[in-house]
């Protein structure tokens, strides 16, 4: 978000082994990381935010909302801040506990 806010492009890197396919050397290569953004923009111009685990979106409250809607660039880099805070916390293990159980549930047979 900060990057955005400056006009530049986030795009980390990571090293990634490929097979050159001429002569079946393995050959590690710097590649940028794709980065998905959790936070969108709505018709009306404010930016929603979910909070995810994995794939999954966590809830936010007991009621189950999953996403925080905010003004504008500058409303949405504090509110990451204070989710940041809330994470170390630990304020979201419960949430994280329950939606890591579900996934689990899913791969039982």
């Amino acid at each position: 978000c900060e990057s955005k806010a400056r006009g530049e492009q986030f795009a980390p890197k990571r090293l990634k082994t490929v097979v050159n396919p001429s002569t079946g050397e393995r050959v590690t290569v710097e590649t940028v990381k794709r980065v998905k953004e959790w936070f969108w923009t709505t018709d009306t111009g404010k930016i929603n935010l979910a909070v995810k685990y994995g794939a999954k979106t966590l809830p936010l409250n007991k009621k189950g909302a999953n996403a925080v809607e905010v003004a504008d660039g500058a409303e949405l880099i504090a509110v990451l801040q204070q989710l940041k805070l809330a994470v170390a916390n630990g304020e979201f293990d419960e949430a994280i506990k329950d939606t890591s159980a579900q996934t689990a549930r899913g791969f039982a047979k």
